[in-house]
């Protein structure tokens, strides 16, 4: 078959020239878009065998057409077919391409019935469920990881933080699971995702269809759809759920992120709880004794990333009109970008997060090697002793956490499920009233002692309880 050669578009006919050399730069859009090429080919497919049904193509020609489209794609696997630089976008390149296998007539016919609008709306929606499916797998082996990890570090205690400050002890278990949850919600997002976008708009024509009795329904079965779209305008310039799996991209992007700021900091000199395996951290090109967390960084530089992609893709659908405009041609890269990004972090993240080991004995409380007991603090509150790097007390209250205050019962025996009822535990102490034990005034000897402790109300309430009316002073009744 003799090759075309004359310049192709899709959007011929009135026009007597081809579009101007800025105009055709401006347009271009196979850079990115030339991924599509197989779905496209496969709603060809579909779509020849739709004409078919119909009557528009004999069973001769439908044969020759699947045979053509067959060869087109084998063509573009080898690398054989590829974009040029008069094509527009990846249809006009698979048209041509069919054109040079099927000749013009044959090929030509595939154009009935079908717009670029209902085309590459239902292309970009294949190719985000068939990838959201890779993401989803990758989050969920992440998770996984995570939750290994836990299994790990067993009983293994490390200060916990607000305003990353020294706060309760946590469970480091605690701790790593409280990053799964988000990943398993971001899956569950991508989930319920793919049932709204289980829908094809091809058919939906260039706005409102076509006359032609192409069975829709056959061709969105056909392409994996559980049903067709319900509004022909809405399915060719809606990009909503675009941007809604721009959002999941970007929100687990985040969920990352904060992951990763914690191991950057854990893997500090100063904090020294995590070492991160060889194969999965670098060096400093002139300080040869240091490990830096580099896919930690990268995760967290990634994430602002993915967040711009969601906020430009936003932008672009903000200021369209109600059916489609070329803006739309922004509806892709944007998401392309956040796939290949998560694609290749998520892997990468998940070895790191495998192979990275705690220094448990670092971790684990100690009492001070000179009390008997946890010491109190001048509020009332128990202190234990946290080896980390700086060698940092932090408090834990008795109203909050009262078995890290009991006199018997230390912090390393806490467990997730061990509750909070410890009254077996707590010390008990005499209370001394201000009636007949003022401030100033002595108490008897065989009360002295009790009498100069500070009263300690072991309580779960924030607030502590009223002085009782009856001290140590007054004989037992």
């Amino acid at each position: 078959m003799a090759e075309n050669t004359e310049y192709l578009a899709l959007w011929g006919g009135r026009f007597t020239s081809g579009p101007s050399p800025e105009l055709a730069r401006l347009s271009k859009s196979t850079q990115f878009d030339w991924r599509l090429a197989d779905d496209d080919i496969a709603g060809s497919r579909a779509h020849a065998r739709a004409l078919g049904r119909a009557g528009l193509l004999t069973a001769d020609e439908l044969s020759r057409m699947e045979a053509s489209l067959d060869e087109l794609q084998r063509r573009v696997d080898s690398g054989a077919f590829a974009p040029i630089e008069d094509d527009e976008d990846e249809a006009t390149a698979l048209e041509r391409g069919l054109l040079e296998i099927a000749g013009d007539e044959l090929g030509g016919k595939l154009r009935a019935g079908r717009s670029r609008n209902d085309q590459i709306a239902c292309l970009i929606r294949m190719w985000l469920r068939r990838h959201s499916r890779v993401i989803a797998g990758q989050l969920l082996s992440l998770a996984s990881a995570l939750i290994d990890q836990s299994v790990k570090a067993g009983g293994t205690v490390m200060p916990g933080r607000t305003h990353m400050q020294h706060a309760q002890p946590v469970l480091l278990a605690h701790q790593l699971m409280a990053h799964v949850w988000p990943l398993l919600r971001d899956v569950q997002r991508l989930v319920d995702w793919d049932k709204r976008i289980d829908a094809s708009p091809y058919g939906s024509g260039a706005l409102a269809g076509n006359t032609l009795g192409l069975e829709p329904v056959a061709v969105a079965r056909e392409l994996g759809f559980g049903k067709v779209t319900e509004n022909s305008i809405d399915g060719t310039a809606s990009r909503d759920l675009v941007a809604e799996f721009a959002f999941v991209a970007a929100m687990a992007g985040v969920d990352i992120s904060r992951l990763s700021e914690e191991i950057i900091i854990w893997n500090t000199q100063e904090f020294a709880f995590v070492r991160l395996d060889d194969a999965y951290s670098t060096g400093s090109s002139i300080m040869p004794q240091k490990k830096n967390p580099d896919i930690a960084e990268l995760a967290r530089g990634k994430s602002g990333r993915l967040i711009g992609d969601l906020t430009g893709l936003l932008a672009t659908l903000k200021g369209l009109p109600t059916a489609y405009a070329r803006d739309l041609q922004e509806d892709k890269e944007a998401v392309f970008d956040q796939v290949d990004t998560l694609e290749v972090l998520l892997p990468a993240f998940t070895g790191m997060i495998a192979t990275m080991s705690f220094d448990h004995d670092r971790l684990q409380p100690k009492r001070r090697p000179d009390s008997r007991s946890p010491r109190t603090s001048p509020n009332g509150s128990s202190r234990m002793v946290c080896r980390s790097a700086t060698r940092t007390s932090f408090p834990v209250h008795a109203s909050s956490s009262p078995k890290a205050a009991a006199r018997s019962c230390g912090i390393s025996r806490m467990t997730i499920s061990s509750g909070s009822s410890v009254t077996s535990c707590l010390p008990t102490r005499p209370r001394r009233c201000v009636r007949c034990c003022p401030p100033k005034a002595p108490c008897p000897p065989a009360t002295a002692r009790a009498a100069r402790r500070r009263p300690v109300y072991v309580s779960r309430s924030p607030a502590p309880r009223p002085p009782s009316t009856r001290c140590a002073c007054s004989p037992t009744p």
